[in-house]
């Protein structure tokens, strides 16, 4: 026997001796005897590419035991009691991951799990301004629409953006007061992609409109109206003029003292072609200025050890505010803290097969004026809806071909296929018809089947 197994051994047996002692003197087993026992879960957080990723916040859930990793992208968990914990890993820049199963830890061990690949929340763009005749001479500005990150080239030279949500959005070069270039393309987390050469060939065309307040119509002077590569401010009465705008562009409008704003999209304006806007109404951005997290859903089985309910935020128009934490109840009365935005319930911890639900909220903090702030999201709610596992009941099955046993059959046909359809897609493994099992494909089930001579 290894020693590893010898000391789990000992260590179960010196336990069970001071909780048997524990029976007769209350104050025999302390604090400092149960962590003599306690486990540890060690490993290692690297990045898409194997590099070291240091200070990821790792956290055992539940209980909420929390290391960092270190320069070298190692971490080790100390202090566990004996259990099963899911490890949470958080890391600015990148994507919050969760262990999908859950890690046993055992008594005065040491579980080792190798490597934590996090994945890159943003994407990186790279390409080439093209020279043209409307680029000549001009610094360009690069950006994609509806994002924050910009680059700025000039015509023949290379771009590099950073930081980029992924998805299929918008690349623009602009040329303030001269034109752009435009192309459509798709960003993945975690990679650089190439764009080519993005060339300035558009002048844009004129738009021009004004702004009002939604409730009493009044024009809104000084507010700002931004869209892809330009910026302008409305007269005293509330009136605006963009030159060079891009076809289907968006435009952002805030009030200048922030309180009030809108988005308009889609706004169709040809090359060198002029249209106007109807009032642009602004409506109160204060009830959405911090964070929210929106409500949910969630399913599982009875016979699911652990269902993951997920907590989705929006964020708010100020941008200052962070997520500190999220807390969950399940009768609003008790809550749990997670530092990420996944936590786990048994089935019977919910109350078994129904429906359920559990609250949400996030704890918020800002930097202002060199204070630290403190706020709290409006509640939210996961619905979760929980029912018997799907073999709990016989698959039903439907014959299909030949229609019946009573089928006339050529005598070539001395082996035939009989076809059922599973009313169905619970996905089993297989089923046993006539004595004999067959597998399930896709909701359908086969027998050949070997006809004796002059069957019919």
């Amino acid at each position: 026997m290894t020693r590893k197994g010898l000391l789990t051994i000992f260590g179960a047996i010196a336990l069970s001796g001071f909780l048997v002692h524990c029976g007769q003197e209350d104050t025999a087993f302390t604090s400092q005897d149960a962590s003599s026992f306690a486990g540890k879960v060690a490993g290692r957080v690297v990045d898409k590419k194997g590099n070291a990723v240091s200070g990821a916040l790792v956290t055992a859930l539940p209980g909420g035991s929390t290391t960092a990793s270190g320069p070298d992208g190692n971490y080790e968990l100390s202090g566990l009691s004996a259990g099963a914990y899911h490890l949470a890993f958080i890391k600015s820049d990148y994507l919050d991951t969760s262990l999908a199963s859950s890690v046993k830890v055992g008594l005065l061990q040491t579980d080792s799990l190798g490597f934590m690949q996090l994945h890159s929340r943003y994407a990186t763009l790279k390409g080439m301004i093209g020279a043209s005749d409307l680029s000549a001479g001009h610094s360009v500005t690069v950006l994609v629409e509806n994002q924050s990150s910009t680059a700025l080239a000039v015509p023949g030279s290379q771009f590099l953006l950073g930081n980029l949500d992924p998805g299929t959005v918008r690349l623009f070069a602009v040329v303030s007061g001269v034109g752009y270039g435009v192309k459509t393309v798709h960003l993945t987390a975690g990679d650089t992609d190439s764009v080519g050469t993005l060339a300035i060939d558009s002048v844009g065309g004129t738009v021009t409109g004004t702004v009002v307040n939604a409730s009493t119509n009044a024009a809104v002077p000084g507010a700002v109206v931004a869209t892809t590569g330009d910026t302008v401010y409305t007269d005293g009465h509330g009136s605006f003029r963009l030159t060079h705008v891009p076809s289907t562009a968006v435009l952002k409008i805030v009030s200048g003292d922030g309180t009030q704003g809108a988005m308009v999209s889609g706004v169709a304006v040809k090359n060198s072609d002029s249209i106007s806007l109807s009032p642009i109404r602004l409506s109160s951005l204060v009830p959405n200025a911090i964070p929210r997290l929106e409500n949910g859903y969630a399913f599982g089985r009875t016979t699911d050890l652990q269902i993951p309910l997920i907590a989705i935020s929006q964020v708010g128009t100020d941008t200052a505010w962070h997520i500190r934490h999220y807390l969950w109840s399940d009768d609003g009365a008790h809550w749990d803290t997670t530092l990420c935005n996944v936590v786990y319930r048994s089935p019977s911890s919910l109350g078994g097969v129904g429906n359920h639900s559990v609250s949400i909220k996030a704890r918020l903090y800002k930097l202002s004026g060199g204070l630290l702030l403190d706020s709290f999201t409006t509640l939210s709610t996961i619905s979760v809806g929980i029912s018997l596992p799907r073999d709990t009941m016989a698959p039903v099955l439907k014959r299909v071909s030949p229609v019946s046993d009573t089928t006339t059959h050529a005598w070539s046909d001395s082996v035939v296929t009989v076809s059922w359809a599973v009313s169905d897609d619970r996905q089993l493994g297989s089923v046993v018809l006539n004595g004999v099992e067959v597998r399930l494909d896709s909701g359908k089930v086969s027998l050949r089947d070997t006809l004796s001579l002059g069957a019919t």
